[in-house]
């Protein structure tokens, strides 16, 4: 608003008979035993105790008075006292305050004298209008109007009450009038817009709201671009604080300009201030849940949506229950409260949904799994029989992410390396006395892994077993998103190889004493899907990784992955889904033996498989199972490796054992098939039990694994129901 600095003195008696008009029909008002209706506006509840009579208060004058006693020309202390006297409605205090005035702070109010005047009559012309009073709401409005002639929040005000007492084209010649004589002024384009949306015509608004939008971005983005992005943050906070920002079309607006450049918090606080003019409206509600999303807000995004289920659900009408009644749909502070198995547990909307997964995530979790694998091979070296047991806990750190702590207790058993066997380690150079017994190869320790999550982001960092005779520096940054309907996600990690004892932990070559073995894979992998849950569903994934380990040959995987899904029956709580997938694998090196220099693990130079799974799931309130079997074909072609690819010299030396060190390469075919069972079940409203069973056979690889696993929701009960698709708890060691 404008401010003439030049106060007309002849109008200080009407200021005045203002005051004390305002003042005497205060006391009216609390005098009255008429109740006034409950409302936002700045006159008080009769019925409630007045603040002004409370100490706080009190001492608050008091130390006012007391500065202005000391400095009478401090217009700081004066206009505060005034504001505080305005917004307790003391009338008659406003009236003395100003009556007394020395000359010398009558000029050093003047700028603002108007001003108080204007908003004399504008609080007294609310309570009449509360009142019902229309009339005489009107005649204190259209004084301020004289006083004040280019403040648009009084012509707004005074066209509202026109159109109260059904004289709406009253209304709107007004503003229009005082839109023509203040065209460059953007609170006036406010009013008039405002004025138009509010009373059904909001296509003659939209010219003049397209115009405040264009202008004010155009003088936002002009500042960002000249690089003084603190004038444009101050510019839009001084829009933001006038009464204007309380309206919809506006307030979004600068809600919207702000979000734009990042500043989500303080575009949150202006669709507050207009969610306290229009509160639990539900569009309202899910822009602001948006936009706390697209700033990665949690907690605020948990309140917004709350509020928005809550809203929605008052209205929704009853589809699938006869014994829910639409207000009672979800608790907006615990969105379990349908209940320990009962059936709406799984039948909420996507929005009930997706409240409940945020909830459970501003929540702590202990969880823990017995993971045990077995393969069958040679005793000694592939061989390997695994048992790890994570212990994790998970709990929210800042208002927007959440940390978790995990210790993996690890077991690894390959059986005993014969004492004649050449093909482990340097044991050829030792026969026929390498050793007096059985040499057991088993190694037990402890793996630490510490993580970090933020809305699509993961991070992890740890390391495997300390007692592994080869320990890692591990973890992993994944990041996933939305191009358009296309999903991706992209994946740098450096992670163990799981495939035997030796790829995993390492060994002691029993000749030499020295230790070879632990490989990580380091690289990173690219996925690209396109999959809205319908009948059909297709993803891919691109990785390449170096592998390394100590002692060991250095290689090269190249891992291309692709399927598609098609989903016969898809409904909300069971599905059957039929599937192809193909694999190609590339290493550079033949790996995949156990002498010293090799690593342990399946290494083919070309690899080629066709997988077609059929998988089946279900859910019940408290249970949900999955069942899949899969059938597959494949190709590999390994090309030949020598005994010791590290060391020459034991190379060399095997040839003048007149042995052949060299494993011979070539090609295989062969089917496989394999068979899955999983399930979760909810014991108690925070604890979810699960278990997995599974079994794959081919040509020379026969794995079984079984696997128990619990959840635990530390604060509360879980929000969420047992998953579908199952989301096992797994050892650090399987993480992407």
């Amino acid at each position: 608003m404008q401010i003439n600095p030049f106060i007309n003195l002849t109008r200080i008696p009407l200021l005045l008979a203002s005051t004390w008009l305002l003042g005497a029909t205060l006391n009216l008002v609390h005098a009255t035993d008429e109740p006034v209706q409950a409302h936002t506006s700045n006159a008080p509840d009769p019925a409630m105790p007045s603040a002004a009579d409370s100490e706080p208060f009190k001492t608050l004058e008091a130390n006012y008075l007391k500065l202005l006693a000391a400095n009478p020309l401090h217009t700081d202390t004066l206009q505060a006292l005034l504001a505080q006297y305005r917004q307790h409605t003391m009338g008659n205090k406003i009236q003395i305050t100003v009556a007394q005035l020395t000359p010398a702070q009558r000029t050093a109010l003047d700028p603002t004298l108007i001003q108080i005047e204007s908003n004399l009559l504008q609080d007294q012309a609310e309570v009449l209008s509360l009142k019902g009073l229309d009339d005489q709401a009107i005649k204190f409005l259209e004084q301020a109007m004289q006083i004040d002639a280019d403040n648009p929040d009084i012509f707004l005000n005074l066209a509202r009450q026109y159109a109260r007492r059904g004289d709406t084209a009253m209304g709107h010649k007004l503003l229009d009038n005082f839109l023509l004589t203040h065209q460059q002024q953007p609170e006036a384009l406010n009013a008039y817009v405002n004025f138009r949306i509010e009373y059904g015509e909001s296509g003659a608004a939209m010219p003049a709201l397209s115009q405040i939008k264009n202008s004010r971005r155009d003088l936002i983005t002009s500042l960002i671009d000249s690089g003084n992005r603190p004038q444009a943050l101050q510019q839009l906070a001084a829009w933001a604080a006038q009464p204007s920002a309380r309206d919809v079309a506006l307030g979004m607006h600068l809600s919207e300009m702000l979000s734009h450049i990042g500043e989500y918090t303080l575009a949150l606080n202006c669709i507050d201030v207009v969610l306290l003019a229009h509160p639990d409206k539900p569009y309202l509600l899910n822009d602001a849940w948006k936009m706390a999303e697209r700033g990665g807000l949690l907690d605020q995004e948990i309140i917004y949506l709350k509020k928005l289920v809550l809203a929605e659900s008052m209205t929704r009408p009853i589809t699938n229950k006869q014994d829910t009644p639409a207000n009672a749909r979800i608790d907006p502070d615990n969105p379990n409260i349908d209940g320990l198995g009962s059936p709406y547990k799984i039948e909420r909307d996507w929005k009930e949904k997706k409240l409940a997964a945020l909830m459970d995530r501003r929540t702590r979790w202990f969880s823990s799994a017995v993971d045990v694998r077995s393969r069958s091979g040679t005793t000694g070296l592939s061989q390997f029989d695994s048992i790890e047991i994570p212990l994790e806990f998970k709990t929210p750190w800042h208002s927007h992410d959440e940390v978790f702590f995990r210790a993996d207790l690890v077991k690894l058993d390959a059986g005993d390396v014969a004492p004649t066997h050449t093909g482990f380690g340097s044991m050829l150079f030792c026969q026929p006395n390498c050793a007096a017994a059985q040499l057991p190869q088993a190694v037990q320790g402890i793996a630490y892994n510490v993580g970090y999550q933020r809305n699509n982001f993961v991070g992890d960092i740890g390391k495997t077993a300390d007692g592994f005779p080869v320990s890692n520096i591990v973890g992993g940054l994944k990041i996933r998103g939305e191009m358009g309907r296309f999903g991706y996600s992209v994946i740098a990690s450096r992670r163990p190889i799981t495939a035997s004892l030796l790829s995993y932990a390492g060994a002691h070559d029993p000749n030499t004493g020295q230790v070879w073995g632990g490989v990580v894979a380091t690289g990173a992998r690219v996925g690209l899907s396109l999959d809205q849950g319908g009948t059909f569903g297709f993803w891919s994934t691109l990785g390449w990784h170096n592998l390394t380990g100590r002692n060991v040959q250095s290689n090269r995987r190249i891992q291309l992955m692709a399927g598609e899904q098609w989903r016969i029956i898809n409904e909300e709580n069971r599905r059957l889904v039929l599937g192809v997938t193909g694999i190609i694998w590339n290493f550079s090196e033949n790996a995949g033996e156990y002498t010293f220099g090799h690593g342990g693990y399946y290494s083919p130079n070309r690899f080629r498989l066709v997988s077609l799974p059929v998988t089946y799931a279900q859910r019940t309130p408290r249970f949900s199972y999955l069942l899949q079997t899969a059938v597959s074909a494949f190709h590999a072609e390994s090309q030949a490796a020598n005994f010791f690819p590290t060391d020459r010299l034991l190379q060399s030396q095997a040839l003048v054992l007149g042995a052949t060190p060299t494993y011979t390469g070539g090609a295989s075919n062969g089917t496989g098939y394999s068979l899955r069972a999983a399930g979760e079940y909810q014991l108690t409203s925070r604890l979810f039990v699960g278990g997995l069973l599974a079994v794959d056979r081919s040509q020379n690889y026969a794995p079984n694994q079984a696997l128990f696993y619990l959840r635990y929701s530390w604060d509360r009960p879980g929000a969420q129901p047992v998953f579908m698709p199952l989301e096992s708890v797994e050892p650090s060691s399987r993480f992407d």
